[in-house]
């Protein structure tokens, strides 16, 4: 691997903060990473649409505002030509509603959680989370159960 200069890897953390902060939710991660892949010259598909891939030009799929795919097509390809696929889901780990999350208190009206998919391990003596240390806001998508 080569080694990055100062400069270069103090950028690297920057736009990686960055990237977090505009992502507190799998949506926004789909939302970023479209947007990053259209600034590099990405074409965006339809999932349902006929496609038209021309040789040596980059697209995307976004497959229910919680997956992505990009791929590169070479300038030329046979069939023996390895294809090279790069792909993501964005929803583990992550908090997800519990079935019957509603709780009520006389001062709040809450919203009872719990983890998907891999989470953050203990830290220190005490053996709690990592993640109830602070404070969190929630983000998503509501889907109302009747038009509204």
């Amino acid at each position: 691997m080569k080694q990055q200069d100062n400069g270069s890897e103090q950028t690297v953390i920057r736009d990686l903060m960055d990237f977090i902060s505009r992502c507190p939710s799998p949506w926004h991660v789909i939302e970023e990473v479209r947007r990053r892949l259209l600034e590099h010259g990405f074409r965006e598909l339809e999932e349902g649409s006929q496609w038209e891939i021309e040789p040596g030009t980059a697209y995307f799929c976004i497959r229910s505002e919680a997956a992505i795919a990009a791929f590169r097509t070479p300038e030329a390809a046979d069939a023996g030509t390895t294809a090279l696929w790069i792909a993501a889901h964005t929803d583990s780990p992550s908090l997800v509603l519990k079935p019957s999350p509603l709780q009520r208190s006389e001062q709040y009206t809450m919203l009872s959680a719990e983890v998907y998919g891999g989470a953050c391990g203990t830290h220190g003596s005490t053996g709690s989370w990592a993640w109830q240390d602070g404070w969190y806001t929630g983000t998503g998508i509501t889907i109302p159960s009747a038009p509204v």
